[in-house]
């Protein structure tokens, strides 16, 4: 009787039944996963897929979270920058007034 195997919890995914072509297109953008997974066995292209989507929402969160981040650092720059170009320009409303 044979032991059974354990899962390696730090292997990577099987790629198993991808061929490398196919593989390269779903490594490179959403679509390509789409496409590739079409031609798949239904189990495996609706995991790639799943995998993909996964993947692309990281990174849209992570452009996001990096665009909420430069633009409250812009918006404090242009602020403490330009209260001073008001205070100035009061100051030359009331000297001339």
């Amino acid at each position: 009787m044979s032991q059974p195997v354990e899962a390696d919890p730090d292997a990577k995914p099987s790629r198993a039944g991808v061929p490398s072509d196919a593989l390269e297109a779903a490594l490179d953008t959403l679509g390509g996963a789409v496409a590739v997974a079409a031609d798949l066995p239904t189990d495996v292209g609706a995991e790639l897929v799943r995998a993909a989507r996964g993947a692309f929402l990281v990174g849209l969160r992570l452009c996001a979270a990096i665009s909420v981040v430069l633009s409250l650092m812009l918006a404090v720059f242009v602020f403490t920058r330009l209260r001073d170009v008001a205070r100035s320009a009061q100051s030359a409303t009331e000297a001339e007034g």
